[in-house]
């Protein structure tokens, strides 16, 4: 079932997929209270008293004004994509793309046009020996549609210029990150910590060589390891969600050998962007692009690149000395599948080193990064995980210091690299369960 859902297109995030559903709910309720008002002595009184014309008049003017509007607001939000891509990154369309207040703006503006068109039709004059008649349930609720399109115009303008600040784009992407590196803890601490057998147990393994072309998007482990242990084999796995497949490539090996159907469980994606939401490497290094763009000439914003470092620290501590996947699985106590996991040290690596190798000469980055992870470090109890900030803090430290030419900064840097030493040496390294296995 996983397997199906993992298949199926995010519907959630699909931009059309609201406004769709709102139009067909209009159609069908305008429908609907034109069915009522023919079949049932509804009185007109408390809903509408006015004539024919004067229905006909408001609902032409409504289906108008509303069409009018939606394209409004579709000029709106492409204006505000363009400003958005051109200054933070064209990967942010996606996150536009599937905010939900635009969708909703855009879909009670459809909703409302298609329920005024086809209440319009319903409605009598009385010209040519006809009876007159006004559908008065439907004039009300387009009238009340009406009203509700002008509410939700003065909320959408006031969402979109928020939604175009650096600091909400910012806020947004590194809730992505963080729901990922989430997602990976739970995991983590769902696996049995065991160990799998070294690369020689694969030496006349059969290989499964993948049939088209695109990037991992997801894999279900679970129940490739339980289609293992019916078969009584083990599988190892080479790729990991993000990376690209070619066809041709080899993409598992079985021991002795690989379960039939191994495919159908590894779903492929022609888009980079589809195969983000089990990536967690790929939103960190988006958030890090918004942060290199920050630092270009043409924009020169280092506050927001400070801020997208506090976000980072904010991630890392929340990973803190939880367990990560370490990739492994196994079955009744017998090992089963080996898989590509993300390690810790890949993820502060996604986090930091493109804002390290893009801040030329700017000091006052290279401080924010060493006194984050000088607060990080602090809290961290596993040493593999102390070493890797360690290694990041000495990159940083040594960049910095060939980058920066004021005494004055290169005294504040070698004071913040100190304090990040002292705090790594506070505490005594210790092997507490917490780092992954990360598969080869």
């Amino acid at each position: 079932m996983k397997t199906l859902l993992e298949r199926m297109p995010a519907w959630r995030e699909k931009f059309w997929l609201i406004p769709a559903v709102a139009v067909a709910m209009a159609a069908i309720g305008a429908e609907l209270l034109i069915a009522v008002g023919s079949n049932f002595d509804v009185s007109a009184t408390p809903f509408y008293d006015g004539s024919a014309d004067s229905a006909q008049g408001i609902l032409s003017a409504v289906a108008t004004s509303s069409l009018s509007l939606a394209g409004t607001v579709f000029f709106i939000t492409l204006t505000a994509l363009s400003g958005v891509v051109t200054v933070m990154g064209p990967r942010l369309l996606h996150e536009f793309l599937k905010d939900r207040s635009i969708q909703s703006t855009l879909a009670i503006y459809l909703a409302t046009f298609i329920f005024a068109l086809l209440s319009l039709r319903a409605v009598r004059t009385g010209g040519g020996g006809e009876e007159e008649y006004v559908p008065s349930l439907n004039v009300a609720v387009t009238v009340l549609l009406a009203i509700g399109c002008v509410v939700f115009l003065i909320y959408f303008i006031v969402h979109i210029a928020q939604s175009i600040s650096m600091s909400h784009v910012v806020h947004v992407v590194a809730q992505d990150v963080e729901s990922h590196m989430r997602r990976l803890i739970r995991r983590g601490e769902e696996e049995e910590k065991v160990h799998a057998p070294g690369p020689e147990f694969y030496t006349n393994a059969q290989e499964r060589r993948s049939s088209e072309t695109g990037y991992l998007k997801f894999v279900d482990y679970d129940a490739i390891a339980q289609a293992a242990a019916e078969e009584n084999c083990a599988v190892h796995l080479g790729v990991a969600p993000g990376d690209l497949v070619l066809e041709g490539e080899v993409i598992a090996h079985g021991v002795p050998r690989l379960p039939e159907n191994i495919e159908r469980h590894i779903v492929l994606t022609q888009h980079r962007e589809n195969a983000s939401a089990h990536d967690p490497r790929f939103t960190a290094r988006h958030l890090a692009e918004i942060a290199a763009r920050a630092l270009s000439t043409g924009v020169n914003d280092p506050f927001t690149v400070i801020d997208i470092i506090d976000r980072f620290t904010q991630i890392l501590t929340v990973i803190g000395d939880k367990r990560l996947p370490q990739g492994i699985v196994h079955v009744g106590g017998e090992f089963r599948l080996d898989y590509q996991t993300f390690s810790y040290a890949e993820i502060v690596e996604a986090m930091f080193t493109q804002i390290r190798r893009d801040a030329a000469d700017n000091a006052e980055i290279y401080l924010s990064m060493l006194d984050n992870l000088a607060k990080v470090v602090a809290l961290l109890r596993t040493a593999d995980r102390r070493r890797v900030l360690d290694d990041t803090a000495r990159a940083i430290y040594s960049d910095a210091r060939r980058q920066v030419g004021g005494e004055v900064e290169l005294n504040q840097l070698e004071a913040s690299y100190q304090h990040f030493q002292d705090n790594l040496a506070a505490w005594a390294e210790s092997d507490k369960p917490g780092e992954e296995h990360a598969a080869d």
